[in-house]
């Protein structure tokens, strides 16, 4: 019987030693089976566990999950000293299942990492930072829920229009993985040149009094989740820009006026032409020949037509005169 005390004291050194080394990797198997919200950090350190707020710590921790099912997690630990090692291990999690991770041995203190989400079913994502020196430790847990991970895009159709000297403005909801109300959605509007951006809540449209006619406008818009709803509430990418030239909607009325009724009454007459010589193709006039051809049209023959006939000479009337010699009978009866 004496040597089970030293079997016992054996193990209980290997087991002590396992659960050092354990403590210094700062152990985080478990991770999703931990239930944690996103606004709070778990501290390990050597000396004991601790929970505090996001706000309170100088370090950030971003993570974003993009349409295209990139996940890109970013962190800055500005306050660790130079000489500690830094190490990162990403897991997605369903719910207490880990389904994908990603585990960074040693990385810089401003860095970033990127994970192709293959599994389309996660309900949050873990980062668990170790830095380490020597025998000094420290472990972070953050936590984040898909809800938090969501990055809108901003709103795919901007529309611009001016009405009655102003500018309408309207767009579509954002994109995003999940549905939200749109009362959820809040805008922010760059009208080019302008040092405030005008920022609209709950609304899809934007009116500009009085717009300066002389003034082109480069509207640019991004969205965020209101404080008032769950989600990601840091501001998305700027839209593309939408040109609207106000030089185009400020033309005088008469010439408005000749645009509208000017345009078709000149392409009417130009069809009207075009018609008339279609006409003419298809229903000739009867011929009128001049006159100086109507004799040669009246003669029977057609061979002669080239060749003008010369006239007939017109006939002579001739009267003859007699002449005598000597006087008449009665001529003479009167002188005797």
């Amino acid at each position: 019987m004496k040597p089970f005390p030293v079997n016992f004291l054996l193990w209980s050194s290997l087991l002590v030693l396992w659960v050092l080394q354990s403590g210094t990797k700062g152990n985080s198997s478990d991770i999703c089976l931990e239930e944690s919200q996103t606004d709070l950090i778990h501290v390990q350190t050597a000396t004991g566990n601790d929970i505090v707020d996001k706000n309170d710590v100088k370090e950030t921790f971003v993570c974003l999950l993009y349409p295209s099912n990139e996940l890109n997690c970013s962190w800055s630990f500005h306050t660790l000293e130079k000489d500690f090692q830094l190490s990162v291990h990403i897991r997605v999690c369903n719910d207490d299942v880990e389904v994908q991770s990603l585990r960074e041995e040693s990385v810089e203190r401003d860095a970033s990492a990127t994970l192709d989400i293959t599994e389309f079913e996660m309900s949050s994502v873990v980062l668990h930072f170790n830095m380490s020196l020597h025998d000094e430790w420290t472990a972070y847990t953050v936590v984040f829920d898909k809800h938090s991970l969501d990055l809108l895009f901003p709103s795919p159709h901007i529309n611009a229009s001016v009405k009655d000297k102003d500018l309408i403005v309207t767009w579509d909801l954002p994109s995003s993985r999940f549905t939200y109300k749109p009362h959820c959605f809040v805008y922010q509007l760059d009208m080019g040149d302008q040092n405030e951006h005008k920022t609209i809540e709950g609304h899809q449209s934007y009116k500009e009094p009085n717009a300066d006619p002389t003034h082109t406008y480069r509207l640019r818009m991004r969205a965020r989740i209101s404080t008032n709803c769950y989600g990601y509430t840091e501001w998305s990418n700027w839209s593309h820009a939408v040109v609207v030239d106000r030089s185009l909607s400020t033309l005088h009325p008469l010439v408005v006026i000749f645009l509208t009724l000017g345009i078709p009454l000149i392409l009417a007459v130009l069809l009207f032409l075009r018609h008339r010589r279609l006409l003419d193709v298809l229903f000739p006039p009867i011929p009128h020949p001049p006159p100086k051809y109507k004799y040669f049209l009246e003669k029977s023959d057609t061979f002669n037509f080239f060749y003008p006939a010369v006239p007939a000479k017109p006939e002579e009337e001739i009267t003859e005169v007699e002449d005598r010699d000597t006087p008449s009978e009665e001529y003479q009866t009167d002188l005797k």
